[in-house]
């Protein structure tokens, strides 16, 4: 199993990005030809103003968005049916008011938060079991609907007036489309954000409609590069440190830009899958890497040393066992490939000798951490969380001489907090 697939969060990521990558596509192919693209746009910053109001009231941000998205995408249905706006006109009004409520809301709510600037822009961490639940259950609304109605669709999207006077209810269907619209934004913007969900809809369709010579093929190619995308994006976002919704993004466009630079073939297809399969194939090789030296580090882990340390935390002192790191094999193995278990049941204390400035990296770490920083006196002088990652680096504003490496929340379960607590003996066991 590839390295990044050994953790939930990105198992999760893979999950939800690969419904997203189906129903997408399977939205946009229907809106393109009608020029309704900015439709997913306008829903998208409606679907902002429901997360907001979600936060304000204190409920969970899919519902808000659902809700709201819902009921948004029934008013541009009615404007646009019954002649009062254009269809641009409409998308217009709900892309503006849809932000403008949106604003007004989070200023209630006294500005951004972590959780709204994840679903802005997307971010493979947020992604919850209970999200990919309810992100299965609209994926599989969403695709049942396609799968009925795709005949009937079809004749509206080629040729409303012809549909009409076939029998047809034209109307009808505008409607189901509109609000599958805004299902699939709700299911999109867990992976790319509000701000880039309509791009995850807009452009693989017209990659697709590039690729095909048949409206069915169209829709094939675009589910497929709709999901060539996300898996390229997902890894580069796990190994390069970047954006997840960003580089899903990116990677559309560049399959957009392959298919539009070399028209109506079928050798571009082969092409562009091949560009895709190099790209991943190249990341192996560093989990091959990286995995090789994982009997070196479980090793320097075992054979870290016990001791009983002391930390002065307030009017009480808390005694903790530890494995000690002392030399530059058990300082470079930490938790590096350990297991969730070797994590939960120990504590690794660092010392370096003297006090350095450095830094710490997760890569092959399969859980969250909190570290602690002290200085050659014991005083504890910064704390951080550090999530997996295999780029990023972690250390304090300035030197320390110890390092305490736990499972994230022990130092807050014993109320150990910076600048308030000491590490006062170390002593042999």
């Amino acid at each position: 199993m590839p390295e990044f697939l050994q953790y939930g969060f990105m198992q999760r990521a893979l999950l939800v990005g690969a419904v997203t990558a189906l129903i997408c596509p399977a939205i946009g192919v229907f809106l393109v030809p009608r020029r309704l693209s900015l439709i997913a746009d306008s829903l998208a910053h409606v679907a902002l103003a429901g997360i907001a109001l979600a936060l304000v009231v204190g409920i969970s941000p899919i519902l808000g968005a659902l809700g709201v998205t819902v009921a948004g995408a029934v008013g541009i249905d009615r404007l646009r049916a019954r002649g009062r706006l254009q269809g641009d006109a409409a998308l217009a009004v709900f892309l503006s008011g849809g932000f403008a409520v949106a604003v007004v809301l989070i200023s209630l709510a006294r500005g951004f938060n972590a959780d709204l600037f994840a679903l802005l822009f997307g971010s493979i961490l947020t992604v919850s079991p209970l999200d990919v639940w309810l992100i299965l259950a609209l994926g599989l609304v969403v695709a049942l609907v396609i799968g009925g109605l795709y005949p009937r669709l079809l004749a509206v999207t080629l040729n409303e007036d012809l549909a009409r006077t076939s029998g047809i209810r034209v109307s009808a269907l505008n409607l189901g489309l509109t609000v599958l619209t805004a299902l699939t934004t709700v299911v999109a913007m867990r992976i790319v954000g509000v701000l880039l969900v309509s791009a995850m809809i807009v452009i693989p369709a017209l990659t697709g409609f590039a690729l095909a010579r048949s409206f069915r093929g169209a829709l094939l190619a675009a589910m497929g590069t709709a999901l060539a995308a996300v898996v390229v994006g997902l890894v580069a976002a796990y190994y390069l440190g970047v954006a997840a919704g960003g580089a899903i993004v990116l990677s559309s466009l560049v399959l957009f830009g392959v298919a539009s630079l070399h028209g109506r073939s079928p050798r571009v297809a082969t092409r562009s899958l091949a560009a895709v399969l190099a790209i991943l194939t190249s990341f192996p090789v560093v989990t091959a890497a990286a995995d090789a030296d994982c009997p070196r580090w479980r090793d320097a882990f075992q054979g870290m040393p016990s001791r009983t340390v002391r930390i002065d935390s307030g009017d009480r002192t808390l005694t903790v066992t530890v494995k000690l790191a002392d030399n530059d094999e058990r300082r470079a193995a930490g938790y590096q490939c350990a297991t969730a278990e070797d994590i939960r049941s120990t504590v690794i204390l660092f010392d370096f000798g003297r006090e350095i400035l450095t830094q710490f990296h997760m890569q092959n770490v399969p859980a969250p951490l909190d570290i602690a920083f002290a200085k050659a006196d014991g005083r504890i002088f910064a704390m951080l969380r550090m999530d997996p990652s295999p780029t990023r680096l972690y250390g304090p504003l300035g030197p320390f001489r110890f390092a305490i490496e736990a499972r994230a929340g022990f130092f807050e379960s014993r109320g150990i907090r910076a600048g308030a607590a000491r590490l006062i003996a170390l002593e042999g066991r």
